[in-house]
């Protein structure tokens, strides 16, 4: 009766080890992508324009900012063309902004991406960033090529969602 008892013993401790060892093992399953996740980057949609000069991306802009300019709230615009996307950078009328900063935003960004030759718009009202946009404009205006700011472009993109689908 001992050994039957010894050998039922040693079964069970078997047993329970490989349920304990073999029961716990961590899954490794990939975590689905979260569709909010802060530091997602947006899908950028920026293709080259082989086929267009520097001084065509700066009429287009110049254009951009009349039609941006031309939404009601919007005081003014900066627009910077990087292929077949455009950031834009607004000063909205401190009497319009209680009225809806991200409608402004979204009919600027809809009315952009109107224009046959812009594919997708980022728009931003915020300060900082519209001074940043500001600034790239002014120095591509003034002849100097997008190819020196397309980190602190793409880095601005990053931050920015696109305002419509």
């Amino acid at each position: 009766m001992a050994k039957i008892r010894g050998k039922l013993f040693l079964a069970l401790t078997l047993m329970l080890v490989l349920i304990v060892f073999g029961g716990c093992a961590v899954q490794r399953k990939p975590l689905p992508p979260e569709p909010d996740a802060p530091d997602r980057v947006p899908e950028m949609e920026v293709k080259p324009a082989p086929d267009r000069s520097p001084a065509e991306d700066r009429d287009i802009a110049a254009d951009i900012n009349r039609i941006a300019e031309s939404v009601p709230g919007v005081a003014r615009s900066y627009s910077v063309v990087i292929g077949n996307a455009v950031l834009i950078g607004l000063d909205i009328d401190k009497d319009q902004q209680e009225q809806g900063i991200s409608k402004i935003k979204n009919r600027v960004a809809e009315k952009a991406e109107a224009d046959s030759r812009i594919v997708r718009a980022y728009v931003s009202s915020d300060p900082d960033t519209t001074a940043r946009i500001r600034e790239l404009a002014d120095n591509i205006r003034n002849g100097r090529p997008v190819t020196e700011y397309l980190d602190e472009i793409g880095e601005i993109i990053q931050r920015l969602t696109p305002q419509t689908d």
